[in-house]
């Protein structure tokens, strides 16, 4: 459950740069002794890239105008039923790739 919600989390900030988030360490596998840490491995096509990593975050800070469409996109995305949790983060991809490119452009 905690390993779902991070994984959203990362999946709707990085849409489809996000090429896999997996949960690994012992938390991931059931009855396993574990410390209350979730492991996760996240591949992405070129983590050399961390300044377009930050630049949502930065501008979302920056411009309350953004950061407000993202929030009612995720409020009114978060009131849905969803089967699986990466169809919430894909449906937010549309309003996270707009404010990607705005701050891209900056």
């Amino acid at each position: 459950m905690l390993f779902e919600r991070e994984a959203e989390r990362i999946s709707g900030a990085l849409g489809d740069r996000a090429l896999r988030v997996e949960h690994v360490g012992s938390t991931s596998v059931p009855g396993l002794a574990a410390k209350p840490v979730i492991d996760i491995v996240l591949v992405v096509a070129d983590s050399a890239d961390e300044d377009a990593m930050l630049a949502f975050r930065d501008w979302l800070r920056a411009h309350d105008h953004d950061r407000d469409l993202y929030l009612n996109a995720k409020r009114e995305l978060a009131a849905r039923e969803w089967r699986h949790v990466q169809n919430y983060a894909d449906a937010k991809s549309e309003a996270v790739q707009k404010i990607n490119a705005r701050a891209q452009q900056a």
